[in-house]
C-alpha cells in the first residue's frame, strides 16, 4: 500500500508484484485505504492470471 497526497486529499495504492520478473501483476487506486481497496485488487489479479497455484502474499 502506497498513499499520495494529492492537492487535499490522499490517494491509495495497492498493487500486486510477481518477484521473478519485478513485472506489476495488478494494481488499484482509491480514496478509502480499506478492504475493498485490496480485494479490487486481488481481483484484479484473479482475472489476469487464472492460475494461482504457488502463490504467496507478503505485506508488511
Amino acid at each position: 500500500m502506497t498513499q499520495y497526497r494529492v492537492c487535499d486529499k490522499w490517494l491509495y495504492l495497492s498493487a500486486i508484484k510477481d518477484l521473478f520478473n519485478n513485472e506489476i501483476v495488478a494494481y488499484h487506486m482509491s480514496l478509502r485505504n480499506d478492504n475493498d481497496l485490496v480485494l479490487q485488487t486481488f481481483l484484479k489479479a484473479f482475472e489476469k492470471h487464472k492460475d494461482v497455484t504457488g502463490l504467496i502474499v507478503h505485506s508488511d
